[in-house]
């Protein structure tokens, strides 16, 4: 499985990672490094695994703007930083725009970036996989993201890290990621139900579990957080913002904690559960692109009340890929206004 590494870098920070993923690569396959500004997106080499992997300037990926405003700071002698490149190199974005990849390679992303929460911070990863996805393409496995200083020079032990993660992607498996920043879609076959805590996310997990049960379907259990919404104390440890991972896995904790009476009414089904840093209604779509179903609750008063403009059952059923059933809350909990 021949690997193509390619990467845009400016002091030589994603170039390091680049190479770093390609000797943890190169225990099992043979894989190249080249720069954006080296290789012709139209006419690429073989690859059976193409993975990309950019900066972060401005929340997302670099523009001629950003890149000239970064050269300035590489002609700072007292940063003892060196351009890779002059302020007329190619970025990623405008690379992928004439990239014609392999149809039978698999993609994976990669970015480098400050640490901290990525709504905070941005991350060049996130938009290469929408481009991506806008392509028609979607990554074996969920971008990764390696930390810089503010240096702009990497953490330490991100290269390490980074030579582990490229032989992951080597190996007969990629590594397991049961969480993601835009949420592992789930299988053709599952029911994906959205859960937020509430009275009103019980009855629809309640709904999707009766229904698994009845069709033998898996069911995909899905919390999407924010800053706001993050368990007490995940965010920040020791003065240091925990990496975004942990924070998925402490939600995804808590969410199999909290729905555990519920799920013991149908223990038969296959059940998985997903933390999910990003917007409700774009985590869920994402999560369920592929899946039988969509399970949402709904909230606020009964019939089609309740789709207020702008919520998230609302958002799911006009912009789903699947086929959507909100629930509606008990006659208990329901305002009727006759609908």
């Amino acid at each position: 499985m021949p690997a193509l590494i390619v990467y845009e870098s400016m002091f030589g920070a994603t170039h390091a990672v680049a190479e770093e993923i390609a000797a943890g690569l190169r225990d099992r396959t043979p894989a190249t490094v080249a720069s954006v500004n080296d290789l012709d997106p139209e006419h690429l080499p073989e690859a059976d695994l193409i993975v990309l992997g950019a900066p972060t300037h401005g929340h997302g990926l670099s523009t001629p703007v950003s890149r000239g405003d970064a050269a300035l700071i590489g002609l700072d002698s007292y940063s003892g930083l060196r351009l890779e490149h002059d302020d007329n190199a190619v970025g990623m974005a405008e690379w992928l725009e004439r990239a014609v990849l392999p149809a039978d390679a698999v993609v994976a992303v990669f970015d480098t970036r400050i640490r901290g929460p990525r709504l905070v911070v941005g991350s060049a990863g996130h938009h290469v996989v929408r481009l991506l996805r806008a392509g028609g393409r979607e990554p074996v496995v969920a971008s990764e993201s390696f930390y810089v200083m503010d240096n702009h020079r990497l953490e330490p032990g991100e290269r390490q890290r980074a030579r582990e993660w490229g032989a992951a992607l080597a190996a007969d498996r990629p590594a397991p990621l049961a969480v993601a920043d835009e949420g592992v879609p789930a299988s053709a076959d599952s029911i994906v139900v959205g859960h937020d805590g509430s009275a009103q996310a019980d009855r629809a997990l309640a709904t999707a579990l009766d229904l698994a049960a009845a069709l033998g379907a898996p069911v995909v259990v899905v919390r999407a957080w924010s800053i706001d919404t993050a368990p007490p104390g995940s965010l920040f440890q020791g003065g240091y913002a925990v990496p975004l991972l942990e924070v998925d896995h402490r939600v995804r904790d808590l969410l199999i904690e909290e729905t555990r009476s519920i799920r013991e009414r149908q223990s038969g089904v296959a059940l998985t559960y997903q933390g999910v840093l990003g917007q409700p209604a774009e985590v869920l779509m994402a999560v369920s692109r592929r899946a039988r179903m969509l399970v949402v609750g709904s909230r606020g008063r009964g019939g089609f009340a309740s789709l207020l403009l702008g919520s998230v059952s609302e958002q799911c059923v006009r912009h789903a890929a699947c086929p959507v059933l909100v629930v509606r809350p008990s006659g208990s909990d329901t305002d009727h206004d006759g609908a």
